[in-house]
C-alpha cells in the first residue's frame, strides 16, 4: 500500500486515541469510521508512527520479534524472528532435529490485511534448501488458527491441531506464541 499513513479519527462510535490506515488513493469516512476500499470495505485499526506495520488484528511493531512454540515430544523452545522490509523471518529453527522456518508478514491478497505466520517445514531434504511445504493461519489447506492476541503488549498465540496441519502437530508442535 502506497502512501498510507496513520491518522486519529474522532467520531460516533469511536473511543478517543483510535488510529486508522489511511490510502490516500482511496478513503471514505463513513459515520466517524474510516472506510477504506479494497474488494470490499474494511477498516484497518493501526498504530500510528512509521515504527508498525498496519496489520489486523495488531499492528506489528517493526522491529526483532521472538516466536516462542510449545513442543511436549521434543521440548519447548524460541527463536528471534529477524525483521526486515515488513517481514519477519527466523533462519532454520525448531527442537527435536525438525527443521523448521517461521515467516510472519502482513497479508494483504484477497483477504482484509491481516497478520499471517507461515511455519514452513521440509518434506524431503533439508533446510533451508530441501523441497518445503507450509501451514498458515490463512489460507483452506495446511491450516494454524491466530487463537489468542493481545495488541497492547504484542502477543499473537497460534494453534496447531493434527487434522489441519498434521505435518507440524505430529511432530509435537501445539502451539506458536509471538511476543516483543
Amino acid at each position: 500500500m502506497l502512501d498510507s499513513e496513520c491518522v486519529e479519527v474522532f467520531g460516533p462510535g469511536i473511543k478517543q486515541g483510535d488510529y486508522f490506515l489511511v490510502d490516500q488513493s482511496s478513503i471514505c469516512l463513513e459515520y466517524g469510521r474510516l472506510v477504506q476500499h479494497f474488494e470490499g470495505q474494511i477498516s484497518l485499526p493501526c498504530g500510528c508512527g512509521k515504527n508498525q506495520v498496519p496489520c489486523l488484528p495488531c499492528p506489528i511493531p517493526k522491529q526483532n520479534l521472538t516466536i516462542s512454540w510449545v513442543n511436549p515430544f521434543f521440548g519447548n523452545g524460541s527463536d528471534t524472528l529477524v525483521y526486515g522490509n515488513n517481514v519477519w523471518q527466523t533462519g532454520c529453527s525448531g527442537g527435536g532435529g525438525n527443521q523448521l522456518i517461521f515467516l510472519l508478514q502482513c497479508y494483504g491478497g484477497d483477504v482484509p490485511i491481516q497478520i499471517q505466520l507461515q511455519v514452513i517445514y521440509f518434506v524431503s531434504g533439508s533446510c533451508p534448501t530441501g523441497q518445503r511445504n507450509f501451514c498458515s493461519n490463512i489460507g483452506s489447506v495446511g491450516r494454524i488458527t491466530l487463537s489468542k492476541y493481545d495488541c497492547s503488549s504484542f502477543m499473537i498465540v497460534f494453534t496447531v491441531n493434527t487434522r489441519d496441519c498434521p505435518d507440524i502437530a505430529g511432530s509435537g508442535y501445539t502451539s506458536f506464541i509471538i511476543t516483543l
